[in-house]
């Protein structure tokens, strides 16, 4: 997935992704300035989307699971790095599973 990085006081035109089942991408900003914007783009169905906890300090805290109503677009974040990012790697990962999406990865 493409991270967005918004810029102060400007306008960035942003990369929408279609929402495959699973999903990863670079987490290399400052901690807990990133978020995702999901889209749930389909006419009925619900979508799932899990943030997969990753293998740092709050990993034991588990995965972040959220449901996504059909039209409804909703931002998870920001997210936790020491919950979420798996350290051997540097990413973050998502899965979703029902409705259509859209995503968009925001680093602040």
């Amino acid at each position: 997935m493409t991270v967005n990085k918004a810029k102060r006081d400007n306008a960035v035109v942003c990369v929408l992704e279609a929402g495959s089942q699973t999903q990863a991408f670079d987490y290399n900003t400052v901690d807990e300035k990133t978020a995702v914007i999901i889209s749930n783009t389909h006419a009925s169905d619900v979508s799932e989307v899990t943030v997969k906890a990753g293998n740092g300090m709050r990993s034991s805290i588990g995965d972040l699971v959220v449901t996504v109503n059909a039209g409804e677009t909703v931002v998870l974040g920001p997210l936790d790095s020491m919950r979420f990012k798996d350290l051997t790697t540097g990413q973050i990962t998502i899965e979703i599973s029902g409705g259509t999406t859209t995503l968009n990865v925001i680093a602040l």
